[in-house]
């Protein structure tokens, strides 16, 4: 399945989303599944 994951705030950016999200990206892909992620660069209005 290819999965779009969109999220204000990521890696590099440490918050309880960001590592939610990693954790469950990384689970996905393990699953087999085609991952994208789109983020907010950090640093960005």
């Amino acid at each position: 399945m290819r999965i779009c994951f969109v999220s204000r705030r990521f890696f590099p950016a440490i918050s309880g989303m960001s590592i939610y999200a990693i954790n469950l990206l990384r689970q996905l892909v393990a699953a087999g599944h085609d991952v994208t992620m789109i983020s907010q660069y950090y640093g960005d209005p």
